[in-house]
């Protein structure tokens, strides 16, 4: 038997994997024949320098580009990393090896080695079966692909969403993330430690920044050896021959407490010594420490699946994201001070572990190909899946559209020109996700399918007008809440024709849209397409544009009572309107105890727990006057806060917050950048007050009984929620800054006063709008689902009376 291991060297992750793989089927199979193909060996240098440096410069010099760019590639279901002919003519040596070799199975660790053995099927090189390994805690529909015979995937959520993007399910396979058999052996710690140089009387930090990089191991490493703990840092540069010159030259200032390493292979032993990982967080790496039961403190991680990676192992309480160098070092230097979080974080790490991986993987290649396909019937005969898909190719190929593959899912149209939105998708996702796990659920944000024009106008334009001018924003947004539309039907056709195309493909079974400008394409959307699919309005804010109102919505999700009365009144049907309240994220509509979620947070981020805590945000683009208000509250005397401030996607903002700390406040200012989904109900359940813009902290804010103190907001929805923070006693709304300092220091004095405003947030709290509209959805696809059988039942009926009436 042949069997071929074809990988990318984009990181060592892949390789390794890869390695481990062919490894294991060469044990359970001693007469097979195995080869591991780096792909990128090989390449002409043209494809390396269009395909691989753009990716490596992106993500060393341009990380938020990357995280556009691969949300984006999600968003589009692209299902392409690059075009067929670049791969065909610039890596021609894997084409020609697969013909020569004539393997019988093909296993591909990383998604473009995906998409040469779909090529290289489809062109009639190989009949070889295909088994794709994916190494991350997080997929791409570009893994998708018709004559696929198998997935692999690390756990429950990435087959959900191989599920969504129309992979069969009987094909996806759970084994976790495949590493080598060394990982699980006994070492010997002692003789370990000798062949290293490292003293037995010093815990060792074992700091890693991937085969590749990039990473900031010399800023982490210098940090650490200056904290003056009796520690010992063994730092393994890999490949990355620059962090490791920066090392050295840090070595020569610390010998006694730092090792520098370049590409090692016995990294499994040093996993076993070492009481901490550092370490940037990539799946196979990940994978490892948790058959080493070590406990990871994860920074650097490269947008996309890492991210993923990082808060999967954070949520299990088997690591820490960190974000800097300074944060780092601190959460590693607090593990080795906690022994008791330490084992703690050890158990949980061993639970994630997956140690049969790639023995699972050998077996599903060497097993018999018949296990592996299923008949399905067709006109008068019988053909599998596998066929229909190679016969659904070379119609492809033959110049006519594919359709999305698998089952049509729900779309959610969002936009990115502010955090609220998003969270609100995500919170919706979430619910639907947990109502119907069969449904795909599908989070379009709109902005990523708009012409530069119509992002300029939408976005770029919005946002600086609320900042810049708010005088002139506010002539436009009342004159906009007055009209039916808030752009021309013409204008969101051409300048979203890119979503208008996704919907075509996918034909959604139900639209969501989270905002109003959504609304409306979403109701173009439904009548271009003569769509027979729900569409849901569900908005979060406390006004209602005229522009909601469209006749294709079949449900209006809206906040209060006076919401939808003002719909009504813009001609809406009053028996679609429902007044559930907001869509939360996850962590949101739960019940928490603020003492455990404290003492958490202080001990994430290093503060006391005696001490008041104050939140400081500006939404999701980090607006708003958060630079001066941390420096004023920096200065309030006698009760001088702790300080977490939230800057968003905003990374010059974060510098000069960070900047404004001096010597003697460093230790109570935390200043973080994008603050994800999981941390946030964490951050705001633990906090004593918060002073933030408006939006979705608003919801948020009385979801977790925090009291939150605003200035007065730019024209628009935002005023509503700040006149609603006294009538409702959750807040207080000030008019400038001084009188802002000045409640925030009489609250912080007075906690009775916090009490009660945790009190009337609580009878405020609304948390399951996103759970009943999962409901309603259920119900209403299900009563489609009986009248388009009643329909299609019809003409076989009258078809059989009228041959009965025949034959009598």
């Amino acid at each position: 038997m042949k069997v071929l291991v074809l990988t990318l060297s984009f990181g060592s992750g892949h390789v390794r994997a890869a390695q481990a793989v062919a490894r294991e089927v060469s044990r359970c199979e001693p007469c097979a024949e195995v080869r591991v193909v780096d792909a990128l060996a090989d390449c002409r240098w043209l494809f390396r320098a269009g395909y691989v440096w753009p990716y490596w410069a992106m993500v060393r010099y341009a990380p938020a580009l990357w995280n556009r760019f691969f949300a984006a590639r999600l968003a589009r279901l692209d299902q392409h990393t690059a075009p067929e002919w670049a791969f065909r003519r610039g890596c021609p040596r894997v084409f020609e090896m697969i013909a020569e070799f004539e393997p019988d199975v093909i296993i591909t660790v990383e998604v473009a080695a995906c998409e040469m053995a779909d090529i290289a099927m489809r062109e009639g090189l190989t009949k070889a079966r295909v088994i794709n390994v994916i190494t991350d805690y997080e997929a791409e529909p570009v893994w998708v692909k018709p004559l696929m015979d198998a997935y692999v995937v690390a756990d429950e959520d990435v087959r959900d969403q191989l599920k969504s993007w129309g992979a069969p399910s009987e094909r996806i396979f759970i084994c976790g993330i495949p590493t080598d058999q060394t990982f699980r052996a006994k070492h010997d710690d002692a003789a370990t430690r000798a062949s290293y140089g490292l003293s037995d009387d010093a815990p060792v930090v074992l700091l890693m920044g991937g085969g590749m990089g990039p990473t900031r191991m010399d800023e982490v490493a210098a940090r650490l050896c200056e904290s003056g703990e009796p520690l010992q840092v063994v730092a393994v540069a890999g490949q990355d021959a620059r962090v490791r010159r920066r090392l050295l030259r840090l070595r020569a200032a610390a010998p006694a407490s730092l090792r520098v390493l370049g590409w090692i292979e016995d990294v499994a032993a040093l996993m076993h010594t070492a009481s901490v990982l550092v370490t940037k967080p990539g799946g196979l790496t990940t994978a490892e420490a948790a058959l080493c039961a070590l406990p990871v403190v994860m920074f650097d991680a490269i947008p996309g699946p890492e991210l993923r990676n990082a808060a999967r192992f954070a949520r299990a309480g088997a690591g820490i994201m960190t974000d800097g160098a300074k944060e780092t070092a601190s959460a590693a230097l607090s593990l080795l001070r906690d022994e008791h979080l330490r084992r703690r974080m050890s158990a949980s790490a061993a639970r994630l572990a997956r140690p049969d991986a790639a023995t699972e993987i050998a077996r599903l290649a060497l097993c018999n190909p018949s296990t592996l396909q299923r008949s399905g019937k067709e006109d008068d005969g019988l053909k599998t899946e596998r066929e229909q898909g190679r016969a659904q190719s070379e119609h492809d190929a033959s110049g006519n559209k594919q359709d999305a593959p698998g089952d049509h899912p729900v779309l959610i149209l969002t936009i990115s020109n502010g955090a609220g939105h998003i969270r609100v998708a995500q919170g919706l996702a979430s619910a639907l996700r947990l109502r119907q796990p069969s449904v795909p659920v599908l989070i379009a944000d709109v902005a990523d399918y708009m012409t530069p024009l119509a992002r300029f106008t939408h976005i770029r334009a919005y946002l600086w007008l609320v900042k810049h001018a708010p005088a002139v924003w506010d002539r436009i947004d009342r004159y906009q809440k007055r009209q039916t539309q808030t752009s021309p039907e013409w204008f969101y056709r051409r300048g979203c024709r890119e979503l208008f195309e996704l919907a075509r493909r996918v034909r959604p079974r139900a639209l969501i849209a989270t905002e109003v400008g959504c609304c409306e394409i979403a109701a173009l959307i439904k009548r271009d397409l003569a769509l027979d699919a729900p569409l849901i309005a569900a908005n979060d804010d406390f006004d209602a544009d005229r522009a909601w109102v469209q006749p294709e919505v079949d449900l209006y999700c809206f906040v209060t009572e006076q919401c939808g009365d003002e719909l009504v009144r813009h001609g809406a049907a009053r028996e679609r309107v429902a007044i559930w309240g907001p869509s939360l994220t996850n962590g949101f509509d739960v019940p928490r105890k603020r003492e455990e979620e404290r003492a958490e947070v202080c001990r994430w981020l290093e503060l006391d727990q005696q001490k008041p805590l104050v939140l400081v945000a500006g939404g999701g683009e980090g607006m708003g006057r958060i630079e001066e208000v941390t420096g004023r509250l920096l200065r309030l005397k006698p009760h001088a806060p702790q300080l977490v401030v939230l800057a968003g996607h905003n990374e010059r903002l974060k510098s000069r917050c960070e900047r404004l700390a001096r010597d003697g406040d460093v230790e109570r200012l935390r200043v973080l950048g994008w603050t994800g989904p999981e941390q946030m109900p964490k951050l705001m359940h633990a906090a004593d007050l918060m002073v933030s813009k408006l939006g979705s902290m608003f919801n948020e804010a009385i979801a977790s009984e925090l009291p939150i103190v605003a200035l007065e907001p730019p024209p628009g929805a935002e005023r509503v929620q700040y006149q609603l923070l006294e009538e409702w006693r959750v807040g207080r709304a000030v008019r400038h800054m001084d009188e802002l300092i000045e409640t925030v220091a009489d609250l912080l004095s007075d906690t009775q006063k916090l009490s009660l405003m945790r009190e009337q947030a609580r009878a405020r709290r609304k948390t399951d709008a996103a759970r009943r509209i999962a409901c309603w959805l259920e119900q209403a696809l299900s009563q489609r689902r009986t009248t388009n059988d009643d329909l299609q039942s019809a003409p076989k009926l009258a078809s059989r009376l009228r041959a009965d009436a025949q034959a009598l």
